[in-house]
């Protein structure tokens, strides 16, 4: 279950009561807090039975500071503090339209402008699952990606407006994600997205920008092997799968040479 909490002026209390539906036996009804003091965000420990850790790390006892991009565990219940909750709004839609598809049409390709048309123009009189659906089910039967032509809206002015590379970002990584057995995705500040992926010791981290390419990174261990640029997720795609199959670390340099098609 994911909840999205915006931290007001006075602080938040970290707690049971912000995650009503939870099965998490080991947070406590007022377990940390998180203030407010100028420009900073500081965590500090609620007197709880299990500890509160920061980064994995417990907090100083007058607190520690955070960062966008730091998760806090209570019990068992994880918190990752996000530079604008609309990022943590669009994913979860964007990965509801995902999972529509996926079960109305496995294998189903989504365009860009598909997911876009999908955020910035809600259907009124459906759900957008529904109309998701509805859509994806008749694209099965004609093949291709799903485009925004096959998603039939009614504008609705404002909503998500501002984010339309956001949602070409986070879409591009759930995309390329779905093709990365045990790939997973997070919203990055500024907008961009990351997938990273690992089969032993071998690990890939592809960061899906609003705009421009995609950046590559493939990783031996602790080593970074080789960067680089692609310019459609499909290459990115295929220099991550490359490395995770066994490709030889003499040929990931190679790889990389996509980017100058």
């Amino acid at each position: 279950m994911t909840y999205a909490h915006p931290i007001p002026t006075e602080g938040l209390v970290l707690g049971r009561a912000l995650v009503p539906e939870t099965t998490d036996d080991r947070i406590s009804r007022v377990h940390a807090r998180i203030d407010r003091q100028g420009d900073r965000l500081v965590v500090t420990d609620a007197g709880s039975r299990n500890g509160t850790f920061v980064n994995g790390h417990p907090p100083e006892s007058a607190g520690t500071e955070v960062m966008p991009g730091a998760v806090i565990r209570t019990g068992r219940t994880l918190w990752a503090v996000v530079a604008d909750v609309a990022l943590v709004e669009i994913d979860r839609r964007v990965r509801a339209i995902f999972d529509a598809v996926q079960a109305a049409a496995p294998g189903s390709e989504i365009s860009v402008g598909f997911l876009e048309v999908c955020l910035l123009s809600p259907p009124r009189t459906r759900t957008l699952v529904e109309a998701v659906v509805d859509a994806a089910t008749r694209r099965a039967q004609l093949g291709g990606e799903l485009v925004a032509e096959d998603l039939e809206v009614e504008a609705r002015a404002g909503v998500y407006a501002v984010f339309p590379g956001i949602a070409s970002a986070i879409g591009a990584a759930h995309r390329i994600a779905a093709k990365l057995a045990g790939a997973t995705t997070r919203s990055l500040v500024g907008g961009n997205s990351l997938v990273e992926a690992s089969r032993g010791e071998r690990r890939v981290a592809i960061t899906c920008p609003p705009s421009t390419a995609f950046l590559v990174e493939i990783h031996d261990g602790a080593a970074l092997v080789a960067s680089g640029y692609t310019l459609k997720d499909a290459e990115a795609i295929a220099v991550a799968s490359a490395w995770l199959d066994g490709a030889p670390p003499a040929d990931a340099p190679q790889f990389m040479r996509l980017a100058d098609r």
